[in-house]
């Protein structure tokens, strides 16, 4: 949708600067996937790649059913409530998605492709009648076939025509979430993993003898035999995501790509170095055994205590504020737990780094329980002054590029600063 940035409209609403101006005379709102004037948001862009890659496709009106008119009592608003819990939008949103992903196999303007554009279209209408369930309007589900493989069996007592339209059915049936979707539920994720470590065994065990040692190279040997084929169908049937080159999955696994040669470059560049001196972070005070063994139970229970909630976000999504809210609410926990052993700060400090960076396990306990004090211990070592980039509007006096911007490494004194 463009918009529209002539004189008049500038002159008409020139104080309305924190708002969208909508025609009420055409069909914008119902291009926005049946907005309205509640509070919904919007967004404008000048981004060129969304732009450019911006289907201005025909706006979907849906037609929907009414509720009653009423005074809303206190039973009317509790029974509204129970049908909003049953509210199956992100299922059906989910559903939509897997259809974008399973149309990515057909060429446009096959006929399967254009029942897919169909269904996705559709789509918005079910999404809006699964939010107007809590106001009390029962409209017709979408269709079972259309997401389930279970409603695509073929029965003994199918007639031709039946076997027919369900093996169409099954062609096109969006049973499975996109790949991308894996960083979306870690229990996807962690299913997927196991998947990919069980059917590399597989492929390893069966043509190995052919040189084959992972997926990759099954899919490009040629010719194939009748196991390779096997071996790859049931693969495709079998596997938890689908793996379509729909655009989310071809940006999620070119993201991949680049993650990994980037863990390369890093791997490399890390084992050129010399092993970090910790020592950096500690001070001259001295600690005894017993007080170290004190602080090493509390390190061990501090670890227990993230690794049930890692158990946790392997198999449940968790928001970030609530991740961070844990986090936070653990270190304060264990902060506490550690000043009770050791009441001198730079005392604790030293134990704490000596526990975590002997070892080859996560070093947050340290940052959690003494950030301050090894961040003042590294100013002391450096006589209180640091080094940081800063932006650089000049090209030529920049020391590097990063993100699109130069940068300039500066010094700063920071004596006497809290």
């Amino acid at each position: 949708m463009k918009l529209n940035k002539s004189d008049e409209v500038y002159q008409w609403f020139q104080y309305v600067d924190t708002a969208l101006i909508y025609n009420a005379w055409d069909s914008s709102c119902e291009a926005m996937n049946g907005a309205d004037f509640d509070g919904d948001s919007n967004m404008c862009t000048d981004n060129p790649i969304l732009l450019r890659n911006t289907r201005n496709s025909h706006t979907i009106v849906c037609v929907q059913r009414r509720a009653e008119k009423c005074v809303p009592t206190e039973e009317d608003i509790i029974h509204a409530n129970k049908l909003a819990f049953n509210d199956d939008i992100g299922k059906i949103t989910n559903y939509v998605t897997s259809m974008f992903d399973v149309q990515s196999r057909f060429a446009p303007g096959s006929k399967e492709y254009e029942e897919m554009e169909y269904r996705i279209m559709c789509g918005q209408l079910y999404q809006q009648n699964t939010i107007d369930r809590a106001k009390g309007i029962v409209a017709k589900p979408m269709p079972a076939y259309w997401y389930t493989f279970h409603a695509c069996a073929i029965k003994d007592e199918d007639d031709a025509e039946t076997v027919k339209r369900k093996e169409h059915w099954a062609e096109l049936v969006a049973d499975k979430k996109p790949y991308f979707m894996v960083y979306v539920y870690p229990a996807l994720k962690k299913e997927m993993d196991t998947y990919q470590k069980e059917n590399k065994k597989y492929i390893m065990y069966w043509f190995s003898k052919y040189g084959i040692y992972d997926l990759d190279d099954l899919q490009r040997y040629e010719p194939k035999t009748a196991d390779m084929i096997l071996g790859l169908d049931m693969r495709e049937r079998f596997v938890p995501v689908n793996c379509n080159q729909c655009t989310m999955n071809r940006i999620t696994q070119y993201l991949e790509r680049q993650f990994h040669l980037l863990s390369r470059q890093i791997h490399k560049i890390l084992n050129s170095h010399a092993a970090f001196d910790y020592s950096a972070l500690q001070s001259s005070t001295v600690y005894f055994k017993p007080t170290y063994n004190h602080i090493a139970e509390v390190y061990q229970r501090y670890m227990d205590r993230k690794q049930e909630q890692q158990n946790r976000y392997n198999t449940d999504r968790v928001e970030g504020y609530d991740e961070w809210m844990f986090n936070r609410m653990l270190a304060d926990y264990f902060i506490s737990e550690s000043y009770r052993v050791c009441t001198n700060e730079d005392e604790l400090c030293n134990i704490v780094v000596d526990i975590c960076y002997r070892s080859e396990q996560s070093k947050q306990f340290a940052w959690d329980m003494c950030a301050p004090v090894m961040l003042s211990n590294l100013l002391n070592l450096k006589g209180q002054e640091i080094s940081y980039p800063a932006l650089s509007q000049d090209k030529t006096e920049a020391d590097f590029e990063y993100a699109g911007q130069w940068f300039k490494m500066t010094k700063k004194d920071m004596g006497g600063m809290q």
